[in-house]
């Protein structure tokens, strides 16, 4: 049985390609397809051309040269690295929220990218947040969290909230609820949560927030964060 060990991306000229990588037993192998063409190439990860160092016959220069960067990623038991999820998930663009609350009178906030609706009904959302943080440890006791997702203009806003070892809040408009949750000034959408409960994952917790109260504002452009970059987007 074969199964998808990495899916890698890129965009090389004016053209747009992409490769899915595959593994079953000892053979590794190499899809490709830009625009209609489907071309494979197999590797012998036991005897083959790989670990012998005889050359490849990789169907397209371009694609070789990605490729060798990133094959090296794919270990010999099917896993994968850091370097090559972290491509992998940055292909996908996302929008960026601020979770923001009050903790004794002074808020509290970071950054969040894996911000996703749940549910309608009961209305529900979720982010995602690793272990390694210092940040929600203390905002998690917050009475009320507030979700703000970034507009296209909110770069700076969002390199503060991001910041290690500062007032993040010193140069951000911001204001807050009756029950603690905090807002960005000039956010496209508000959203007034309370912790529903924390799901381990892997790195991270998928946080599960209930949503009590919205504040749309679709007039105004969200950002965007795609490639490990805050973007806008292009109409």
């Amino acid at each position: 049985m074969s199964y998808v060990t990495g899916l890698v991306f890129d965009y090389i000229g004016h053209m747009f390609s992409w490769a899915v990588v595959s593994r079953s037993r000892s053979i590794l192998s190499v899809i490709e397809l830009e625009s209609w063409a489907c071309r494979r190439t197999e590797v012998n990860l036991e005897t083959g051309d790989r670990e012998s160092g005889q050359p490849i016959a990789w169907p397209d220069a371009r694609l070789r040269q990605f490729m060798n960067q990133h094959l090296s990623s794919i270990d010999d038991s099917g896993g994968l690295n850091r370097d090559i999820l972290r491509t992998a998930f940055g292909c996908f663009p996302s929008g960026v929220t601020a979770a923001c609350g009050l903790i004794r009178g002074e808020p509290v906030g970071m950054v969040a990218s894996s911000f996703t609706s749940v549910s309608l009904d009961p209305p529900m959302a979720s982010i995602c947040i690793a272990h390694t943080s210092t940040t929600w440890p203390v905002l998690k006791m917050a009475n009320r969290i507030g979700l703000s997702v970034l507009a296209h203009d909110h770069h700076e806003v969002a390199r503060a909230l991001a910041a290690k070892g500062a007032n993040r809040f010193e140069s951000v408009a911001w204001e807050a609820s009756e029950r603690g949750a905090v807002f960005v000034h000039g956010a496209p959408l508000w959203l007034e949560c309370l912790i529903d409960r924390e799901i381990r994952a892997g790195d991270h917790d998928i946080v599960l927030l209930g949503i009590e109260s919205v504040h749309p504002k679709p007039d105004i452009a969200p950002m965007v964060f795609h490639r490990s970059s805050f973007r806008r987007l292009a109409v």
